[in-house]
């Protein structure tokens, strides 16, 4: 086998074994890239509380927890691919973040405890998709 022979088969070969790695990379990109947000907003005069999950984009997240929130809201925690929760205490509004619910729910319950006064009341938790 001459020599152009031998190249022309190592690039056969070589496009042969690379092409489906670079297919597989390329389907398998849009599953990794999507991300789910989710938001929760809160009124600070009612203590009304509205969320969102599943949102494409975190504005959207938060626009939607505001839209779902009675009265004058503000979003206070968002979170893509993750779960969150807001606790109240006499003070603030706190709240916590976690891939799981209920650690999310045990980070905001334990710094309403710590950070005021009374006890610590569950606004509302969600996960964002």
């Amino acid at each position: 086998m001459n020599a152009s022979k031998r190249i022309r088969r190592s690039v056969a070969v070589a496009l042969a074994v690379s092409l489906p790695l670079a297919v597989g990379v390329a389907v398998a990109a849009p599953a990794s890239a999507d991300a789910a947000w989710g938001s929760i907003a809160v009124n600070p005069k009612s203590g009304g509380a509205g969320i969102a999950s599943g949102k494409k984009t975190r504005p959207k997240a938060k626009r939607a927890a505001r839209r779902a929130c009675p009265g004058n809201c503000k979003s206070i925690v968002w979170v893509r691919n993750g779960c969150a929760a807001v606790y109240r205490n006499d003070v603030r509004f706190v709240w916590g973040a976690a891939r799981k619910k209920k650690v999310a729910i045990n980070r905001a319950k334990r710094r309403a405890q710590r950070d005021g006064e009374g006890p610590a009341r569950r606004v509302a938790s969600m996960c964002s998709g």
